[in-house]
């Protein structure tokens, strides 16, 4: 199959959704002609552009490397594509700040999509993992706007959090029923507080959320009841590569 015969199925996925093909590439890969050039490009795109382009339309990024292995021959001459192994796919679940806290993260179901994703996180292949798109600057340093982590539950993983660790924070919504989330950097002082440290190159987002240290020895005294750190990013696929000086 063709690279010419992949944006046609792209350009028909953009009709099924509404969405200019223009519009499309700008949000996969900031380029307005990303798709309309595909047509008459001799090579395919490269794996991250694909990933991309896969999350703005919604789709399993499995369709669209199926149409770029059934040409391998045109992409590659004679030569077997290298096939990772250790593969796994897991559902894009929801979106998640970096920044403040805001609006709890899991999407619907008709808005959740697959990603195929190496499982070579150091830990067990057999701990469910769920990925979710990050938001905003105060992580940009290591997870740029635009980015894909993957997130194992602590609840799941059967330790607590370390110092080091990047997380998923859960807190409940001061403002009504529901919850609000973020990511950021941990770190686990000597008097118990923890910090959650941004990451960025942003002046806005330089100093840390602190959780203070809990006031009793009981299990269940929290300095914070209403925060949950909930999940440890373990891997992430950068969609949106930006140099930071």
């Amino acid at each position: 199959m063709s690279v010419k015969s992949l944006a046609t199925f792209i350009e028909a996925r953009c009709k099924e959704l509404k969405i200019s093909q223009r519009k499309a590439s700008i949000e996969a890969v900031n380029s307005p002609d990303f798709i309309r050039h595909m047509k008459t490009a001799k090579n395919a795109p490269k794996t991250d552009k694909l990933f991309a382009l896969a999350r703005v339309l919604s789709l399993d990024p499995e369709l669209l490397f199926q149409h770029v292995k059934s040409g391998a021959d045109s992409f590659f001459g004679n030569a077997i594509p290298h096939q990772p192994t250790n593969m796994a796919a897991i559902p894009v679940v929801g979106s998640v700040q970096a920044g403040v806290f805001s609006e709890a993260f899991e999407w619907d179901a008709s808005r959740r999509y697959n990603i195929q994703i190496p499982i070579d996180d150091g830990y067990p292949i057999e701990l469910n993992r769920y990925a979710l798109e990050v938001k905003g600057q105060s992580m940009n340093r290591v997870f740029p706007d635009g980015s894909l982590v993957s997130v194992i539950d602590f609840d799941v993983l059967g330790r607590p959090p370390e110092t080091g660790d990047y997380v998923v924070v859960m807190r409940r919504d001061s403002h009504g029923p529901g919850f609000e989330a973020t990511i950021k950097a941990l770190q686990i002082r000597e008097d118990g507080s923890v910090c959650l440290w941004p990451q960025s190159t942003d002046p806005n987002f330089q100093q840390p959320f602190i959780i203070p240290a809990p006031d009793c020895d009981e299990p269940d005294c929290a300095g914070c009841p209403d925060i949950q750190i909930k999940g440890l990013v373990v891997s992430s696929i950068k969609t949106r590569l930006k140099a930071t000086f």
